[in-house]
């Protein structure tokens, strides 16, 4: 969610070319280096410009494309790393030249393309050395105090590594060419390294004592990996979450989700003939499918479920079968074939699996219901096309909770109720346009209403309670949304297949 932005590309006052650092002073002021414009300039925390200063040159005061800049907690003086003099550059709080230091080179005290740079509550300065790949400390005036690191990939050696934060006593320096961060004492000691299966190229980072948040500025062709974005890790380096460009978190065009034992996600994808799998707070764990009709493959996937054993079902819409995987996503075994017969299927859309292991699938294209026992072995159908009680149009979502099942037509917008057995229930016509439905412990029915671009609620009874989003694709707005599903805590996760996401609504949302 975005809280505030400024800035736009240009020369003029409050405006940027190629930003490269960011900095927070101890007033709140927030300092940016305008590589592009060769300058710093400083906003106030509601981003209102302040003032700016620096130009193009090698002189005191001027810079070559700046990149890193830190600002000394309890000070202020500001230290930028001017990377295209090889040289950091200290000034104080109002932007008044006061010292620098550095030359090119490779011995002690000189630099080779320099990026980033961090102080910590002492004072000391920590540069990262980047193309001689080191971080050099340095005391306030630039005497030389430690460095440590050299080209290679073992512990506590770099390739072009280019952020640098501190935090606990600790500093985290990300190593761009090895796609992880690694930390180390103040005094250069090494103690872990994080982040080799989930980043890829990463850059400027921000450390708190419980987190680290890293820009990742990378780009690979493995799905199963982030590239672009930022994501946030504990201290000790466990990925939390990410937000960006992230491949694992994007969809294009989900349509169904389940919820497994712990609460995690699953997530079709009509478009990818994917499964994703995330924590319930949206960080991408895997994934698995790719387009075809092989044994592996999905065609048009539209729903998934899990059973007590935590078998995954998913109604291979395409292929006319229902494909079955481990939790993992290896491979269990497939039924169903196309056709109108017993156990064959013309599209099938929704499925549902009961308190026994039985499941039952929407086979949309026929107009019916089919039940299976746990070994996919057919047992019943019911239904026909019609409008009558027990009859279907073009019948789609299905739930059941205890020994009720629902049944929701998105061409006739009734909700079918059913027992186990296929005996007709009741039914009601509360003017959707259903898809997905689902039940939550209390019995309570939600619908994703996909032409009205809103998820409604409605009790036990048929009675309506409740609206979910509006149309729109801003924060809690909804775009045709195909899928809904309720977590044992009551939170509502809603396929929001339109704007290609999943919305996460909580009580008082």
């Amino acid at each position: 969610m975005r809280i505030s932005e400024w800035g736009q590309p240009g020369a003029g006052t409050g405006q940027f070319n190629m930003p490269s650092g960011i900095a927070v002073g101890p007033q709140g002021e927030v300092y940016v280096s305008d590589a592009g414009n060769n300058r710093v300039q400083v906003f106030s925390s509601d981003g209102i410009f302040q003032r700016a200063f620096g130009s193009s040159g090698a002189e005191h005061g001027q810079f070559t494309g700046p990149s890193g800049i830190a600002v000394d907690p309890v000070s202020g003086v500001v230290y930028v790393v001017d990377s295209g003099n090889n040289r950091v550059q200290k000034f104080n709080a109002s932007g008044q030249f006061l010292t620098a230091w550095g030359t090119f080179g490779s011995g002690q005290g000189q630099f080779n393309a320099p990026q980033g740079i961090a102080v910590d509550p002492q004072g000391a300065v920590y540069v990262v050395d980047s193309g001689n790949n080191r971080v050099q400390k340095f005391s306030p005036t630039g005497e030389l105090l430690a460095l440590f690191g050299e080209a290679g990939s073992a512990e506590g050696q770099f390739s072009s590594p280019a952020g640098i934060a501190i935090a606990g006593g600790e500093l985290y320096v990300s190593d761009r060419g090895h796609g992880r961060v690694q930390v180390f004492t103040t005094a250069g000691v090494f103690q872990r390294a994080f982040g080799e299966s989930t980043l890829v190229t990463p850059g400027g980072l921000v450390a708190t004592a419980e987190s680290v948040f890293v820009v990742d500025a990378g780009w690979n062709d493995d799905p199963s990996r982030p590239a672009g974005g930022v994501l946030a890790y504990s201290a000790t380096g466990d990925l939390r979450f990410a937000w960006g460009d992230d491949r694992r978190m994007r969809f294009t065009f989900p349509v169904g989700i389940t919820l497994d034992a712990d609460g995690n996600p699953f997530v079709v994808d009509n478009g990818t003939a994917r499964v994703q799998r995330f924590t319930p707070e949206g960080i991408p764990l895997d994934g698995w499918g790719s387009a075809g009709s092989g044994q592996t493959d999905l065609s048009s996937p539209w729903d998934i479920a899990i059973d007590g054993e935590g078998r995954i079902f998913i109604a291979d819409g395409g292929n006319n079968r229902i494909q079955v995987f481990a939790g993992n996503g290896d491979y269990i075994g497939s039924w169903g074939s196309q056709g109108s017969g017993p156990g064959q299927f013309e599209q099938p859309t929704g499925i549902a699996i009961a308190d026994d292991g039985s499941v039952y699938v929407v086979d949309s294209g026929n107009a019916r219901v089919l039940q299976y026992d746990r070994n996919g072995v057919f047992v019943k159908a019911w239904g026909s096309r019609g409008s009558g009680d027990g009859q279907f149009t073009t019948p789609w979502g299905i739930a059941i909770r205890g020994q009720r099942l629902l049944v929701s037509d998105a061409a006739t917008g009734r909700i079918q109720a059913f027992d186990l057995r296929g005996n007709f229930i009741w039914s009601f016509s509360p003017g959707v346009s259903p898809h997905g439905i689902a039940l939550d412990a209390a019995g309570w029915i939600y619908i994703a209403d996909t032409g009205n671009n809103r998820v409604r609620v409605y009790t036990p009874q048929g009675i309506y309670a409740a609206t979910i989003g509006a149309p729109g694709s801003g924060f809690g707005q909804l775009s045709g949304p195909y899928a809904v599903e309720v977590a044992a805590d009551g939170a509502v996760y809603i396929i929001d297949s339109g704007n290609a996401r999943v919305q996460v609504f909580v009580s008082g949302e």
